[in-house]
Protein backbone atom coordinates (compact mmCIF):
# COMPACT_ATOMS: atom_id res chain seq x y z
CA UNK A 1 0.00 0.00 0.00
CA UNK A 2 3.04 2.19 0.14
CA UNK A 3 3.34 1.84 -3.96
CA UNK A 4 0.17 4.29 -4.38
CA UNK A 5 0.63 6.91 -1.56
CA UNK A 6 4.28 7.30 -3.08
CA UNK A 7 3.23 7.46 -6.25
CA UNK A 8 0.84 10.14 -5.55
CA UNK A 9 3.70 12.08 -4.22
CA UNK A 10 5.84 11.94 -7.00
CA UNK A 11 2.93 12.78 -9.16
CA UNK A 12 1.99 16.65 -7.05
CA UNK A 13 5.92 16.91 -6.41
CA UNK A 14 6.35 16.90 -10.38
CA UNK A 15 3.30 19.11 -10.90
CA UNK A 16 4.34 21.49 -8.59
CA UNK A 17 7.95 21.99 -10.18
CA UNK A 18 6.26 22.30 -13.55
CA UNK A 19 6.40 25.67 -15.93
CA UNK A 20 3.62 27.36 -15.86
CA UNK A 21 2.55 28.36 -19.22
CA UNK A 22 0.93 32.10 -19.38
CA UNK A 23 -1.30 32.44 -22.26
CA UNK A 24 -1.44 35.94 -24.27
CA UNK A 25 -4.20 38.28 -23.22
CA UNK A 26 -5.26 41.58 -24.38
CA UNK A 27 -4.97 44.35 -21.79
CA UNK A 28 -5.87 47.71 -21.61
CA UNK A 29 -2.59 48.42 -19.72
CA UNK A 30 -1.06 50.67 -22.94
CA UNK A 31 -0.68 54.58 -22.27
CA UNK A 32 0.67 57.24 -24.38
CA UNK A 33 4.34 58.24 -24.07
CA UNK A 34 4.29 61.25 -26.41
CA UNK A 35 2.97 61.61 -30.32
CA UNK A 36 3.81 63.58 -33.18
CA UNK A 37 2.64 63.82 -36.51
CA UNK A 38 2.92 59.62 -37.69
CA UNK A 39 4.41 58.55 -34.87
CA UNK A 40 3.44 57.41 -31.54
CA UNK A 41 5.34 56.40 -28.25
CA UNK A 42 3.09 54.03 -26.06
CA UNK A 43 4.22 52.38 -23.20
CA UNK A 44 2.43 48.78 -22.77
CA UNK A 45 2.96 45.85 -20.12
CA UNK A 46 2.93 42.34 -20.50
CA UNK A 47 3.38 39.06 -18.59
CA UNK A 48 4.95 36.08 -19.46
CA UNK A 49 6.73 33.01 -17.96
CA UNK A 50 10.42 34.61 -19.18
CA UNK A 51 11.50 37.95 -19.99
CA UNK A 52 11.12 37.37 -24.19
CA UNK A 53 7.54 36.42 -24.21
CA UNK A 54 6.45 39.01 -21.77
CA UNK A 55 8.46 41.45 -24.33
CA UNK A 56 6.49 39.96 -27.03
CA UNK A 57 3.02 39.91 -25.08
CA UNK A 58 3.52 43.94 -24.47
CA UNK A 59 4.52 44.80 -27.79
CA UNK A 60 1.43 43.30 -29.41
CA UNK A 61 -0.85 44.59 -26.56
CA UNK A 62 0.37 47.76 -27.63
CA UNK A 63 -0.31 46.91 -31.18
CA UNK A 64 -3.87 45.33 -30.35
CA UNK A 65 -5.27 48.35 -29.21
CA UNK A 66 -3.93 50.42 -31.10
CA UNK A 67 -5.96 48.45 -33.88
CA UNK A 68 -8.98 47.64 -32.05
CA UNK A 69 -9.68 50.41 -29.34
CA UNK A 70 -7.59 53.64 -30.06
CA UNK A 71 -5.36 55.16 -27.58
CA UNK A 72 -6.41 57.68 -25.80
CA UNK A 73 -4.08 61.28 -25.47
CA UNK A 74 -2.83 60.20 -28.63
CA UNK A 75 -3.11 61.29 -32.18
CA UNK A 76 -4.71 57.85 -32.61
CA UNK A 77 -7.93 57.82 -30.22
CA UNK A 78 -10.22 56.13 -32.72
CA UNK A 79 -9.22 52.14 -33.01
CA UNK A 80 -7.12 51.86 -36.86
CA UNK A 81 -9.40 48.94 -37.61
CA UNK A 82 -13.36 50.05 -36.38
CA UNK A 83 -14.90 46.90 -36.44
CA UNK A 84 -12.40 43.90 -34.87
CA UNK A 85 -14.67 40.81 -35.73
CA UNK A 86 -15.18 41.64 -39.69
CA UNK A 87 -11.44 42.34 -40.13
CA UNK A 88 -10.87 39.08 -37.91
CA UNK A 89 -12.93 37.64 -40.14
CA UNK A 90 -12.26 38.89 -43.74
CA UNK A 91 -8.41 39.43 -42.92
CA UNK A 92 -7.90 36.46 -40.14
CA UNK A 93 -4.55 35.25 -41.98
CA UNK A 94 -3.06 38.66 -42.74
CA UNK A 95 -3.78 39.65 -39.16
CA UNK A 96 -2.54 36.60 -37.27
CA UNK A 97 0.75 37.52 -39.75
CA UNK A 98 0.76 40.72 -38.09
CA UNK A 99 0.31 40.30 -34.31
CA UNK A 100 0.86 36.26 -33.50
CA UNK A 101 3.82 35.91 -35.78
CA UNK A 102 5.25 39.84 -35.02
CA UNK A 103 5.17 41.40 -38.72
CA UNK A 104 4.25 44.64 -36.07
CA UNK A 105 7.93 44.33 -36.06
CA UNK A 106 8.58 46.35 -39.41
CA UNK A 107 6.83 48.75 -37.86
CA UNK A 108 8.32 49.44 -34.33
CA UNK A 109 11.38 52.20 -34.78
CA UNK A 110 12.01 51.59 -31.04
CA UNK A 111 11.33 49.13 -28.33
CA UNK A 112 12.98 48.87 -24.96
CA UNK A 113 12.09 47.61 -21.64
CA UNK A 114 11.84 50.36 -19.26
CA UNK A 115 11.61 48.10 -16.00
CA UNK A 116 10.80 44.37 -15.59
CA UNK A 117 10.51 42.33 -12.27
CA UNK A 118 9.59 38.63 -11.34
CA UNK A 119 7.24 37.07 -8.86
CA UNK A 120 6.78 33.25 -8.45
CA UNK A 121 8.19 32.62 -11.97
CA UNK A 122 6.30 35.21 -14.04
CA UNK A 123 8.24 37.39 -15.44
CA UNK A 124 6.61 41.56 -15.64
CA UNK A 125 7.65 44.40 -17.82
CA UNK A 126 6.89 47.72 -18.90
CA UNK A 127 7.99 48.03 -22.64
CA UNK A 128 8.02 51.41 -24.44
CA UNK A 129 7.10 51.28 -27.84
CA UNK A 130 7.80 53.80 -30.84
CA UNK A 131 5.81 53.32 -33.60
CA UNK A 132 5.70 54.05 -37.22
CA UNK A 133 1.48 55.08 -37.81
CA UNK A 134 1.94 56.20 -41.38
CA UNK A 135 3.70 52.77 -42.31
CA UNK A 136 1.26 50.33 -40.28
CA UNK A 137 -1.94 52.61 -42.22
CA UNK A 138 -0.71 52.04 -45.31
CA UNK A 139 -0.06 48.41 -44.86
CA UNK A 140 -3.35 48.14 -43.65
CA UNK A 141 -4.84 49.94 -46.84
CA UNK A 142 -2.67 47.82 -49.19
CA UNK A 143 -4.36 44.65 -47.58
CA UNK A 144 -7.62 45.96 -47.81
CA UNK A 145 -8.44 46.08 -43.92
CA UNK A 146 -8.99 49.81 -43.36
CA UNK A 147 -9.85 52.35 -46.84
CA UNK A 148 -8.11 55.09 -47.83
CA UNK A 149 -9.02 58.39 -45.69
CA UNK A 150 -12.21 60.18 -46.63
CA UNK A 151 -13.08 56.64 -49.43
Amino acid sequence: MKYPFGFLVLVLLLWSCSKTIIPYERTGKVNAISHENAIVVLSSQGQAEHLDKSVYYAERNAFENLLFKGIPNTNQESPMVPNEYLALEDNGVILERLLVNQGYKRFIMDSYTSHSSVSRGVTFVDQVIKIDLRGLRNFLQEEGITKKFGL
